[in-house]
């Protein structure tokens, strides 16, 4: 297992679009690995105005074998 970090840094983002952002993040990136199968044990997301971060915990470091 391990963990991927993913660090955007952007332009100055207004306060109010920050929790929308996070929120964002967290799902399209949950929904893309269960959608490729890859398995993970969490994903936080962090931000500021200027930085948005992705950790995924736990990832799998290669993906089962499908039946």
């Amino acid at each position: 297992m391990s963990k991927y970090l993913l660090e955007i840094g952007t332009e100055e983002l207004p306060y109010r679009f920050i929790p929308q952002a996070i929120e964002q993040l967290k799902n399209g990136f949950e929904g893309f690995l269960k959608d490729n199968k890859v398995g993970y044990e969490k994903v936080d997301v962090y931000a500021t105005p200027r930085r948005l971060a992705v950790i995924i915990s736990g990832l799998e470091t290669q993906t089962s074998a499908e039946t």
